[in-house]
């Protein structure tokens, strides 16, 4: 069998209160916070809220991220590549919720 994670895996290990991390989980690699939201999303069918204590601050990096390289700006810390920015899509996540835009026209208006 493989040593990889699954969406399964992770959403069994999740159920039996598995820590993923010591910390909080503020330490782990993108591909492993993919892998927990990938998992989230098939429970749930939608992208966690930034309430979400694991996945809610991951996420709205995610789209900070994506929002900065639309912009051009480039923050070496947040740095969406295509290749992640392709994955996300791949499992339908929504960079631009509706709060999102509503606040990013805000500040375009100088409110």
């Amino acid at each position: 069998t493989s040593s990889y994670l699954t969406a399964d895996r992770l959403r069994k290990l999740a159920k039996v209160g598995f820590v993923f991390d010591q910390q909080k989980g503020e330490n782990l690699p993108w591909e492993e916070r993919f892998q927990m939201l990938k998992a989230y999303r098939e429970e749930h069918g939608k992208d966690p809220t930034g309430s979400h204590e694991t996945l809610g601050r991951w996420v709205n990096i995610q789209r900070r991220a994506y929002s900065q390289k639309k912009e051009g700006a480039n923050n070496p810390k947040h740095k969406l590549s295509d290749e992640r920015e392709e994955k996300l899509l791949s499992v339908g996540f929504v960079f631009e919720t509706k709060e999102r835009i509503a606040y990013s026209q805000r500040v375009k208006a100088g409110y």
